[in-house]
């Protein structure tokens, strides 16, 4: 069946004493490289210059199979910075975030780029995961993770 398709089911317990319905939509977990969770270990500046490493860092950027991310600089229980959908062209390699809600959202998020993954690291290239509530450093225009 198609992904998105509802399905319903339905269970006749003892000959009608009680019947059982539910329904499912039909989905297909996506593959991509992305996926998992990655810690941040050096920003890409806007200018070209050399990679660095940030003051603080993002401690945890997570890419699930069902389209949804998070992004959260001091990983605590459930606790979550931002979090969002998002779409990926593994082709082209563009990456769109959009975020849907959190607990801190930074006013500067350029949720629209590039991600590769090579060699375990994943870099997210002319898109900015926004500044941290109490910044070290600059703003930059890339991340490069683990």
């Amino acid at each position: 069946v198609a992904v998105g398709t509802v399905i319903s089911v339905s269970a006749d317990v003892e000959a009608g004493r009680r019947i059982l319905t539910a329904d499912f939509e039909v989905y297909v977990p996506v593959a991509y490289d992305i996926i998992g969770f990655w810690t941040e270990t050096q920003q890409l500046p806007c200018d070209g210059g050399a990679a660095f490493v940030p003051d603080p860092i993002i401690g945890e950027l997570v890419f699930q199979d069902t389209g949804e991310f998070s992004v959260t600089w001091t990983p605590f229980e459930v606790y979550y910075d931002y979090w969002g959908t998002y779409t990926y062209d593994e082709g082209t390699s563009a990456l769109v975030l959009t975020v849907e809600g959190g607990n801190y959202v930074p006013a500067d998020i350029d949720g629209e780029g590039t991600a590769t993954v090579t060699g375990g690291q994943l870099t997210l290239e002319d898109m900015w995961l926004g500044v941290a509530q109490e910044p070290m450093t600059p703003v930059a225009c890339g991340h490069v993770f683990e």
